[in-house]
């Protein structure tokens, strides 16, 4: 009756730990399907040293640096008989607090759920080893105390992995935990282990699996992973990546060119931005976008050596794919240069992570942006940063209007342009590099407020840039304009740019749904070009002064004539100034009118017939 009644109450125990199990990682170790973690090593020996003291392993660290990896790697020796002597031949069960609490009716029945658990395994006994996943949630539920108990009551070992804030507070409010529990906060790899890590990976799944990745490969995975996958940490996003690409690979052995091809198809990266293979014309991509961005010629260049130094990957690994301080006076295109790179490198415009700096200019506004440790709110300890990077890992950066945010966000920044990463209020350490992090500013602008369409030669830019830079350092720590890799100068626009502006202003109208749903056609008089560039421009707004004269000149006639005449479908209108005002005009069909074409002086016909051919090859 006794031996009876003691066997159902070890079945009620183990009835029990099951509900809080979310693995038995010594049954899968068996059968063989518990992933395997290698150059381990290290912190395998650093683990054994901890049990040898009679001390309970709580590992710490990043999403992604291999922390539950290890214990399985335990798991997987222990069955072997290697490792730990103390783990060797006992059941290691990993258990998770989020799954029991979601299986819960009410949050307040975990307490007493937990204090059957701690009696449970005291009834198992050592054979049973425990593996908390999620060590921290005890400090969220305030079951503490319960987590002593399991330490303190069982005859065997206690295994635990948390996210490192909460699992610091716990171990500072309850001292006792100490006494049982050490921290081994694991690091993530450095490249050269990671090297190692994928070359072990590589072997073993030849062995399993007959599938192997070239060595070239898997460089190249690293590479790819290490520079664009932000979202966790090595060894994760390495592995996690070649896993991906082995899930739907064809042949035995892949090399470089497979994996680069998987890669660009899933995460939208150019390929011609990383494909070696792809031949990359920087007088083409000069040219294309000295069209798009005129009167700025040192943005041009520094675009472009920005892009061939992405392409043949002498970036620094360790930083962003480039810093830079855009500066000069408003609607000149420092904005738009932002715009067309995201458009040129990743396709779209919308891979552009912008922020207007003059929302944050109180001391407050630093927490705002990078996370405030000390608020309840997710999203708000996390941070906007984190928040926008996060959601759009590899894209361009935009802080517009950087000077009009307050002191402490410029310091702020300092960690992210020079180490390519910053650390949010939940002290996670957010990575930046694959982002191209662009500043702008107006500082210095009223040097140019003296300068009417365009410079008389050189020398009055550089003497002007020279002005600029000297107001710069008034505006901006020495500290802090070091951290940019290039100050780019942009300047009042000239006279031919800003019909060039005012042109594409215009065949932009034509698009509006207004006149592009009944196909009318704008035929531009060259004087209606000559009278925006004189009417529509200001230094002090640029292109922006000139879009708002085409809404109030051009668009105001087009809707007038439009309603008074009300013409047919597939019209033309002519535009033109009469009397000082721009004069809209339906033309009959029979009406012969030259209508207004961009020259383009640079090129010769032949030189330009090529350019458009290589440029239909390129991204739009």
């Amino acid at each position: 009756m006794s031996k009876g009644k003691g066997k159902n109450k070890k079945t009620n125990a183990a009835k029990i730990v099951e509900q809080w199990t979310e693995m038995d990682l010594t049954a899968m170790a068996r059968e063989g399907i518990l992933p395997r973690a290698f150059a381990v090593e290290e912190q395998i020996a650093q683990i054994e040293d901890l049990l040898a003291a009679g001390r309970f392993p709580l590992l710490t660290g990043e999403s992604g640096v291999g922390k539950t990896a290890l214990v399985h790697e335990l798991a997987n020796r222990a069955v072997a008989g290697q490792g730990p002597a103390v783990l060797q031949g006992r059941r290691i069960l990993q258990i998770s607090i989020r799954r029991r609490v979601g299986a819960l009716k009410h949050p307040s029945e975990l307490r007493p759920e937990m204090e059957k658990l701690v009696r449970a395994l005291k009834k198992l006994g050592p054979k049973v080893v425990p593996f908390f996943r999620d060590f921290h949630f005890g400090w969220f539920h305030d079951i503490e105390p319960l987590l002593l108990s399991v330490a303190a009551q069982t005859s065997g070992v206690v295994l635990a992995e948390g996210e490192e804030e909460p699992v610091e507070n716990m171990l500072e409010c309850w001292r006792e935990l100490q006494h049982y529990f050490a921290v081994l906060r694991i690091d993530e790899p450095d490249l050269g282990r990671m090297a190692t890590i994928l070359s072990c990976w590589n072997e073993h799944q030849a062995a399993e699996h007959g599938r192997r990745f070239e060595p070239e490969a898997l460089d190249e995975a690293l590479h790819l992973a290490h520079r664009f996958l932000v979202r966790d940490c090595h060894p994760r996003r390495a592995l996690t990546l070649l896993e991906q690409i082995n899930s739907d690979r064809t042949g035995v052995a892949l090399g470089a060119p497979q994996v680069i091809e998987r890669f660009c198809r899933r995460h939208r990266v150019p390929r011609l931005l990383i494909d070696p293979r792809i031949d990359l014309d920087l007088a083409v991509i000069r040219a294309r976008f000295g069209q798009r961005i005129l009167g700025q010629p040192q943005a041009v260049e520094t675009m472009v050596d920005m892009i061939a130094a992405m392409k043949t990957r002498l970036t620094d690994e360790r930083r962003p794919f480039g810093v830079f301080l855009f500066v000069g006076p408003t609607g000149v295109g420092k904005t738009h240069v932002a715009q067309l790179l995201a458009e040129f490198l990743f396709n779209k415009r919308e891979r552009l992570i912008r922020f207007n700096m003059a929302d944050f200019q109180t001391p407050q506004a630093a927490y705002s942006l990078f996370g405030d440790p000390d608020d309840h709110r997710p999203r708000q300890i996390q941070g906007l940063l984190t928040l926008r990077i996060m959601s759009q890992p590899c894209g361009v950066l935009l802080l517009d209007e950087f000077e009009k945010a307050n002191p402490l966000v410029h310091d702020r920044f300092l960690q992210l342009m020079d180490e390519g990463c910053f650390i949010n209020g939940r002290g996670q350490t957010i990575s930046c590099r694959s982002t191209i992090v662009i500043a702008t500013s107006n500082a210095g602008s009223e040097v140019h407020a003296g300068n009417t369409l365009g410079f008389k030669d050189v020398a009055d830019r550089q003497r002007i840039d020279r002005e600029v830079d000297r107001l710069l350092s008034r505006e901006f720590r020495v500290e802090f304009l070091n951290r940019f890799d290039r100050i780019v100068h942009f300047h009042c626009l000239g006279r031919q740019d800003t019909r060039a502006i005012a042109l594409g202003e215009l065949q932009r109208l034509e698009h509006r749904a207004g006149l592009r749903q009944r196909g009318y056609k704008l035929e531009i008089d060259d004087t209606v070009l000559n009278w925006l560039a004189d009417n529509g421009h200001d230094p002090r707004y640029g292109a922006r002064f000139l879009r708002r004269a085409v809404e109030r000149h051009v668009t105001t006639a087009l809707a007038a004539e439009i309603v008074a005449a009300n013409p047919s479908t597939g019209a033309r209108i002519s535009l033109s100034v009469r009397e000082n005002r721009i004069q809209a005009k339906t033309l009959r069909p029979d009406t012969v009118f030259a209508s207004s074409t961009l020259k383009k002086r640079s090129l010769n016909g032949k030189k330009k017939r090529r350019l458009r051919q290589k440029l239909e090859v390129l991204p739009r």
